[in-house]
């Protein structure tokens, strides 16, 4: 997860991808695992923001997994994050 979180904060497209595979096995350990659900929301919000894969059902799913985050974790700052990064991007 940690080495997913380096890679998903740069802004290559190969980058972010590895970190969603890496974020993708971390959640497959644990299901519970709320700040990597988070992460995978943050991701697909930065390939919607990127224009790699500029289509908003992608955003939108970005949004519903953040906040089903915060329904578990009301403290996640990645959620929040998220959140706040979605919310920009819709303008």
């Amino acid at each position: 997860f940690l080495k997913a979180l380096g890679l998903g904060m740069g802004t290559s497209r190969d980058d972010v991808l590895r970190a969603q595979s890496l974020v993708e096995e971390a959640i497959k350990i644990d299901p519970s695992f709320d700040d990597g659900r988070a992460f995978r929301a943050y991701l697909l919000s930065m390939r919607y923001y990127f224009g790699w894969e500029a289509d908003l059902s992608m955003l939108l799913e970005a949004e519903r997994l953040a906040r089903s985050v915060l329904v578990r974790d009301p403290r996640s700052m990645v959620a929040r994050v998220t959140l706040v990064d979605i919310a920009w991007h819709l303008g």
